[in-house]
Order: structure tokens, then C-alpha cells, then sequence
């Protein structure tokens, strides 16, 4: 009788190992998994009971893990990997900082294309201008009402964010700015 039951629940145990293997393969998992006992205090136990079947514990524990892993790694990457990380931020910060320059004088012109912008809108744009001409480093709140809520309603409608502000409003400027020294003894 003895063996009976071994027999019983050794093939009970194989069963659980075959759905384990299913159902890992089903998730997308990894086909062998390694079991690790955590502690955690006995307050988050108890709360714990009582979302545990709504909650798949071992997923959430393995997401932690890897977030923390991944961290880990990032923390202690080779000199080699800094060096080259450094070196091709370096080399595509130069690039993207123009991009956002040119997007800000896009806006620019087509606000001067648009005729809206009048006598007014210019004068009250001269304290930006000089803002960016003594070198400040720019931000929206820094332009008069109009023109903020202009490119704010733009960045909307193209779903295009601003990235780098100071160097969008440089572009924006210069470029109105270039506008306006263009005219104004015409006006």
C-alpha cells in the first residue's frame, strides 16, 4: 500500500512539473524557470491573502527582479560601454539640438506666412528678443501670451513635442527677429 501512494505522488508531482512546463511555454516564458523563496513582512502577507488570486505573484516578483537587475547592469557597465555611450551622445547632441533649433524656426515661418501677426504682436516680442540676445537661457513662460498659446496650439495639432525649449525659442526668435530687422524701417 505504501508504495501505492508513492507511486500516486510521485505521478501527481510529475503532473504539476508537465502544467508548470505548459503554462510557461503558453506565457512566453522561459522553458526552465529557477524557484527562489522571498520573504516579505508579515503585514504584506496578510494584505496579500487577500488579493492573492487576483494577482499573479511570481510575475510581479520577476518584473521587480528585472527592473532591479537591469539597473544593476546599466550601474556597472565596462569603461568600454560608458566611453562609447558618452562619446555617441556627444555626437548626436550636436544634431538634435539643431533639429530643435530648425523646428522652432519652422514655427517662426509659418506664423509670418500666416498674416497674423501684426505691429503690435512684433513690439511686444522686443523683450524676448532681447532675452535671447543676452544670452537667457528661454523658456515659454519668458514670451507674450499670443505667441505662447501660438506654439502651444501647433505642438498640438502636429503631435510634435518640444524637446529642447531654450533651443526650439532660439530659432523661433531668430528667425522673427531676422523678420523684423528686415522691415522695420519699412514700417
Amino acid at each position: 500500500m505504501h508504495n501505492n501512494w508513492n507511486l500516486f505522488w510521485n505521478c501527481i508531482f510529475f503532473c504539476f512539473r508537465v502544467l508548470e512546463y505548459i503554462c510557461c511555454l503558453s506565457s512566453g516564458g522561459l522553458l526552465l524557470s529557477q524557484r527562489l523563496t522571498i520573504s516579505v513582512p508579515d503585514e504584506l502577507y496578510e494584505r496579500l491573502q487577500a488579493v492573492k488570486d487576483s494577482l499573479n505573484i511570481s510575475q510581479v516578483c520577476q518584473v521587480a527582479i528585472e527592473k532591479q537587475v537591469k539597473l544593476l547592469e546599466i550601474k556597472s557597465m565596462s569603461t568600454d560601454t560608458k566611453e562609447k555611450l558618452i562619446q555617441r551622445l556627444k555626437n548626436t547632441r550636436q544634431e538634435f539640438l539643431e533639429q530643435e533649433r530648425e523646428k522652432g524656426a519652422d514655427y517662426a515661418a509659418a506664423i509670418l506666412e500666416s498674416d497674423s501677426l501684426t505691429y503690435r504682436d512684433f513690439m511686444t516680442l522686443k523683450e524676448s528678443f532681447s532675452l535671447m540676445n543676452q544670452g537667457v537661457k528661454l523658456r515659454l513662460a519668458y514670451l507674450p501670451e499670443w505667441a505662447r498659446e501660438e506654439i502651444q496650439n501647433s505642438v498640438e495639432e502636429q503631435d510634435d513635442a518640444i524637446l529642447d525649449e531654450d533651443m526650439f525659442l532660439n530659432g523661433y526668435l531668430s528667425t522673427l527677429q531676422e523678420a523684423w530687422e528686415e522691415v522695420k524701417n519699412e514700417v
